[in-house]
This record gives C-alpha cells, sequence and structure tokens, in this order.
C-alpha cells in the first residue's frame, strides 16, 4: 500500500505528526504528505533523539 492510499484515510483538519527511529525516513514521508496538502511534521532526530524529560514534547522540522 502506498502513501497516497494510506494519506486517504488521514485527517485533514489538523496537524500530522510523522516519527521513524532516527527521523530520515520521517522527514520524507512528512514531505510527500505536505505535497499531498496535509500540515504535516517530522519529529527531528525521531524517538532515538527524543528527551521528554527536558522539552516535554519532540522537536519538529
Amino acid at each position: 500500500m502506498g502513501l497516497e492510499v494510506s494519506a486517504a484515510e488521514l485527517p485533514d483538519d489538523r496537524e500530522i505528526a510523522v516519527v521513524c527511529f532516527s527521523g530520515s525516513t520521517a522527514a520524507v514521508a512528512a514531505g510527500r504528505l505536505r505535497e499531498l496538502g496535509f500540515d504535516a511534521k517530522a519529529m527531528r532526530g525521531g524517538i532515538n533523539n527524543w528527551d521528554a524529560s527536558t522539552t516535554g514534547t519532540a522537536a519538529t522540522a
């Protein structure tokens, strides 16, 4: 199943957060979602770089 098929299942009235382990795959996917008209952001550095203890939330790119 391609991203275009799965994108049809996503809400178009709110921001989409895309997350992967290192952030690189999420950045590509978020970019493609933006091309499709979604408000999408990838978590910078992915799960590997997330530090909820100091920020409380994840940084987005």
